[in-house]
């Protein structure tokens, strides 16, 4: 989608000017993949208007393949807002409905693409966009069991997209039992599983026994991981939060780029940490990811500002 974002701090009713930015989940993801320097391709649909150009623009020229990318001449560009009530605070209102986004399909899926892959990534959005979409991640699942690709999925969990969340926590349940890594937000937990955890740790557990993946639950500065009864937790660097929009999803690209670089569930959850902290010092939702090179030079200032 196109992102604008407020420029100043205040009501919306007071907001006279706005910066464009192209933003969302799985493209965020894809673009931090890069930045930590490993390959990353994009499926979606876009509208075949400005914005929708825009965006794929801005993707192509973050070094992520998008080939798969089509452009819908049916259908618009999704565009959502972004102001900020009080410092370090966003709200976000979307104008997506109908979008050329909502209308990607199992065709769009080749089952060569997927095979060429290491790694496929996916959020609780896209299920949540139309039945098509729905049935888009299933293939692309179904692609991916195939090949033996391990799966990524961050529940991302937005409730003015589903009519009933207990239709969202099947869809949810279903990824997850497929997935190696699935990640969500302390606050979403409790909503989709209510009262089967009391803290992020619990968490943490519950998620990894149920879906037999490694677990990742996030709050605030909190993050944990969990795979088979053991829990790690991490605390993340302090930073002044400008805009805390896309912090997930780069803490997520962080951590999975680290594990394909063979890296340990606590020194991937510090790299995610780092990449999830900066994010938040800038408007934009991919404006602060870090590159690898920046990530371990904060690691290096915190480990050495910890001794």
């Amino acid at each position: 989608m196109v992102q604008l974002n407020a420029k100043n701090v205040g009501p919306l009713e007071n907001v006279r000017e706005w910066e464009q930015h192209a933003a969302g989940a799985e493209s965020n993801f894809a673009i931090g993949i890069v930045r930590m320097g490993l390959r990353a391709a994009w499926i979606s649909r876009l509208g075949a208007d400005g914005f929708g150009k825009y965006v794929y623009e801005v993707v192509r020229k973050n070094g992520v393949d998008v080939s798969w990318v089509k452009f819908d001449g049916s259908a618009p560009t999704g565009v959502y807002f972004i102001w900020h009530p009080e410092e370090g605070k966003s709200l976000v209102k979307y104008y997506r409905k109908g979008s050329a986004a909502s209308k990607l399909s199992p065709t769009d899926i080749k089952k060569k693409y997927i095979k060429s892959a290491r790694w496929l990534h996916l959020t609780g959005i896209t299920p949540a966009l139309s039945e098509s979409c729905r049935e888009a991640c299933f293939k692309a699942i179904e692609y991916a069991k195939e090949f033996n690709v391990p799966i990524s999925f961050d529940v991302n969990w937005r409730s003015v997209l589903w009519k009933r969340k207990s239709d969202a926590r099947k869809i949810f349940e279903r990824i997850g039992r497929e997935s190696t890594v699935v990640k969500v937000g302390f606050e979403n937990f409790k909503e989709i599983w209510r009262k089967r955890a009391s803290s992020p740790k619990e968490a943490c557990k519950f998620l990894s026994k149920k879906f037999k993946c490694e677990a990742l639950v996030t709050r605030e500065r909190d993050a944990y991981a969990s795979k088979e009864g053991t829990v790690i937790h991490e605390r993340a660097m302090k930073v002044k939060v400008i805009d805390p929009v896309g912090a997930g999803d780069a803490f997520m690209a962080g951590y999975v780029a680290s594990r394909l670089k063979g890296y340990s569930m606590k020194d991937s959850l510090r790299v995610a940490n780092v990449a999830g902290a900066l994010v938040c010092t800038r408007r934009g939702d991919i404006e602060a990811i870090p590159t690898w090179e920046e990530v371990e030079r904060y690691l290096k200032l915190s480990s050495s500002h910890r001794s």
